[in-house]
């Protein structure tokens, strides 16, 4: 046996005892010593990714790589390998043989990155649509409607009267500080506002028509705002009303029909005629 640390020949002589005169048999035999192609030290790593699974790459120099996870040996192959189903802690160890030779690598301690979610919260306000969503760990937002990008801020506020009718598909797309990525999809059916513009209005009451002294206008929605014209449009009064009822006093006011338009925050508006005796 010969012990050899680099690559050589052997000079093999074989004289036949029986056959002194006669020539030598020489051979000449080569051998490569085996050898990690790999030589650097390896030490333990912290691995991670953003979700359970991790992509090992192994240098590419082996004939052959036996991968564990937990102990457990799970995949025998090439220098790469995905490991899935991963739990927080879970430890990866890779043996790596070339010829007679074995690398350990061992080992690689493994960590999910915090989660991202994507997430969409909606508040209606008439057509003022504000969407939100849970900002933690996220570092980049994009709001989509339908193909279209309409957002990259984590809340705003839109103004759906192009979408009238219309039934959009909302997504949120999230990256992390990690460049971790989550998406949510959620459907948004818009009505038409032009005929709910005007419901609330609806229900408020002004009396008495005929009127002769005051006009009472009860149920306004808040913020409401009171008009009075006349009938060739000039305008009597302007009057933004903070609660729920509004009396106009008519005695400086010539008996005739007037115009009275009420408009609710959202701009919907009701015009009726008021007589004043």
């Amino acid at each position: 046996s010969v012990n050899a640390n680099f690559n050589d020949s052997i000079r093999f002589e074989l004289k036949d005892s029986s056959s002194l005169n006669c020539p030598s048999i020489v051979e000449y035999v080569k051998y490569a010593i085996d050898t990690l192609l790999d030589p650097a030290v390896f030490t333990s790593e912290n691995i991670y990714s953003c979700d359970s699974s991790f992509m090992l790459l192994i240098p590419f120099a082996y004939d052959s790589c036996v991968y564990y996870l937990n102990n457990n040996k799970v995949y025998k192959g090439s220098n790469i390998h995905e490991f899935k189903e991963m739990g927080s802690n879970s430890i990866i160890k890779v043996r790596a043989h070339n010829q007679t030779c074995v690398k350990t690598y061992d080992h690689f301690l493994y960590s999910p990155y915090p989660k991202v979610q994507a997430g969409i919260q909606t508040a209606k306000r008439w057509k003022f649509y504000d969407f939100s969503s849970d900002t933690s760990n996220v570092l980049t937002h994009q709001w989509y409607f339908n193909q279209s990008i309409v957002s990259t801020v984590g809340a705003f506020t839109f103004d759906m009267t192009p979408y009238i009718g219309d039934t959009i598909r909302v997504k949120h797309l999230v990256n992390s500080r990690n460049n971790c990525q989550d998406s949510a999809i959620e459907t948004c059916i818009v009505p038409d506002f032009t005929s709910l513009q005007n419901a609330e209005l609806l229900s408020v009451e002004v009396y008495p028509n005929p009127a002769k002294d005051q006009l009472s206008i009860e149920g306004l929605p808040l913020g409401s705002i009171v008009e009075l014209f006349t009938m060739q449009g000039q305008k009597l009064i302007h009057q933004a009303v903070q609660g729920n009822h509004y009396t106009i006093d008519l005695q400086p006011f010539n008996s005739g029909v007037y115009v009275l338009s009420l408009q609710n925050p959202e701009g919907g508006k009701l015009q009726t005629k008021i007589i004043v005796e």
